[in-house]
C-alpha cells in the first residue's frame, strides 16, 4: 500500500485491507477522521510510519500475528483509541507510535518486543497499567513522559514511588524518569553501564542510589536537581563526571569519587549547598567551570598538584590547597 494512499480520506469509515498487501506504507491513513473500523490481515508485517497518524475517530484495533515493526508516529494522536493488541511477533515501537492516544488505559508489550523508542507513548494521560517485558533491552527518552495515570515507568510519571528495572536493561536513557517527583527507590541491575542526560532530572525524593559497579557513564545533568539525594558512591569505572551532573542536588553530603575518574566537567557540582568535603582523586587531571561553585559548606578542599583548575570552579570562601 502506497505512500499517503488515502491521507486525508475524511469520510472514510471503515477498510478491509487485501490479502496481498504486506506493508502499510508511511503516512496511508493519515488524517482519516473518520475511520471508526479497520481489518488488517495476516500478510501484513509492517504498520509503516504515520500510518494512521491523526485517525481520531480509530476506538480498537487488532493487529495480527504477522507485523513485525509499529512504524513511527504510527498511530499518533489517535484520541479515541482505548484499545490494542499488540501481537508476539513485534520487536520494535517506533518513535511517538502512541503519542497522544489520551485514552488508551492499558497495554500489554508483548515479550517478541526489545525496543520501545522515543516518546513511543508520551501523552497517553489516561495510560493506568503497563507491562514491560525482560525482553526490552532498550528505551528511548520520554517514552512515557506525561503519562500521568501510570504509577511505573518512565518521565513525567509523578505518582511512580519505587522501581525495579529488570537484567535485560543495559542504559538508562536521556530524560527516563525526569520529573518523577515521587520516586524515592529504584533498583538498577548490573547490566546497566550507562546513565543518560538528564536521568532523573527533578527526582525530588530520590535520597538514595545505588549504582552497580557496570556504569561506565554519567550523563550531562543526570542528577540535576535531586534535592534530597544526600549520598552517592560512583563506580570504579566511570572515569568522568559530566557537566551539571549533581547540579543543585542540595542535600548532597557525602560523594565518593573513584581513582578512575580524570575529568570532573563544568558545574557537575554546582550549588551542592550540603557538600561540606570531598576527596578528588590524585587522578583528576582538569575540574571544569564553576565546578563546586555555590558549595556554601565547602570551607576547604585539597586537590592534586597537577591538576588544572578553572578559575572560576569554586566560591570566594572555599580555600584550596594543593596536595
Amino acid at each position: 500500500m502506497g505512500v499517503f494512499a488515502f491521507s486525508v480520506c475524511t469520510s472514510l469509515a471503515s477498510i478491509t485491507i487485501p490479502a496481498l498487501v504486506t506493508q502499510i506504507g508511511e503516512g496511508a491513513f493519515y488524517g482519516c477522521t473518520s475511520l471508526a473500523s479497520i481489518t488488517i490481515l495476516a500478510s501484513v508485517t509492517q504498520i509503516g510510519y504515520q500510518a494512521f497518524w491523526d485517525c481520531t475517530s480509530l476506538a480498537s484495533i487488532t493487529l495480527p500475528e504477522s507485523v513485525t515493526q509499529i512504524g513511527g508516529n504510527a498511530f499518533r494522536d489517535c484520541s479515541s483509541l482505548a484499545s490494542i493488541t499488540v501481537p508476539a511477533s513485534v520487536t520494535q515501537i517506533g518513535e511517538r507510535a502512541f503519542q497522544g492516544c489520551s485514552l488508551l488505559a492499558s497495554i500489554t508489550i508483548p515479550e517478541s518486543v526489545t525496543q520501545i523508542d522515543e516518546g513511543a507513548f508520551c501523552g497517553c494521560t489516561s495510560l493506568a497499567s503497563i507491562t514491560i517485558p525482560d525482553s526490552v533491552t532498550q528505551f528511548g527518552g520520554r517514552a512515557f513522559y506525561g503519562c500521568t495515570s501510570l504509577a511505573s515507568f518512565f518521565k513525567g510519571c509523578t505518582s511512580l514511588a519505587s522501581i525495579k528495572l529488570p537484567a535485560s536493561v543495559t542504559q538508562i536513557g536521556e530524560y527516563a524518569f525526569d520529573r518523577c517527583t515521587s520516586l524515592a527507590s529504584i533498583t538498577i541491575p548490573e547490566s546497566v553501564t550507562q546513565i543518560g542526560w538528564h536521568a532523573f532530572y527533578g527526582c525530588t525524593s530520590l535520597a538514595s542510589i545505588t549504582l552497580p559497579a557496570s556504569v561506565t557513564q554519567i550523563g550531562e545533568e543526570a542528577f540535576n536537581c535531586c534535592t534530597s539525594l544526600a549520598s552517592i558512591k560512583i563506580p570504579a569505572l566511570v572515569t568522568q563526571i559530566d557537566e551539571g551532573a549533581f547540579i543543585g542536588c542540595t542535600s548532597l553530603a557525602s560523594i565518593t569519587l573513584p581513582a578512575s575518574v580524570t575529568q570532573i566537567g563544568g558545574y557537575a557540582f554546582y550549588d551542592c549547598k550540603s557538600l561540606a568535603s570531598i576527596t578528588i582523586p590524585a587522578s583528576v587531571t582538569q575540574i571544569g567551570y564553576e565546578a563546586f561553585k555555590g558549595c556554601t559548606s565547602l570551607s576547604s578542599i585539597t586537590i592534586p598538584s597537577a591538576t588544572v583548575v578553572d578559575p572560576s570552579t569554586f566560591s570566594a570562601h572555599t580555600q584550596v590547597t594543593r596536595a
